[in-house]
C-alpha cells in the first residue's frame, strides 16, 4: 500500500534511478508502449507498473524524465 500511497518508500522496487535507467534503456516511446509492455510482456518484477506513483517522493518528476523522452512532457501538459 505505500507504493500506491506515494510516501516514498519503494518496497520490493528497484530504486527510482535505476528503474530509470532500464526504462530509458529499453526505448518506449509514450507511456502507451511503457504500459502495453508491463501488462503484456516479461516486466521485471522490480519496475513498477505505476512509477510516477511509487517514485512520487524518490525522484520522480514526469513521465518524460522516466522514459528519456521528452515528447511525452509536451503532450501531457496539454491535456
Amino acid at each position: 500500500i505505500s507504493e500506491w500511497l506515494g510516501n516514498g518508500k519503494t518496497h520490493g522496487y528497484r530504486p527510482f534511478k535505476s528503474a530509470r535507467a532500464w526504462c530509458r534503456k529499453m526505448k518506449f516511446k509514450n507511456v502507451s508502449e511503457f504500459r502495453h509492455f508491463c501488462k503484456e510482456l516479461d516486466k521485471p518484477r522490480d519496475i513498477p507498473v505505476a512509477p510516477n506513483t511509487v517514485y512520487k517522493n524518490a525522484g520522480w518528476t514526469s513521465w518524460g524524465d522516466f522514459l528519456g523522452n521528452k515528447i511525452v512532457n509536451i503532450c501531457f501538459s496539454i491535456i
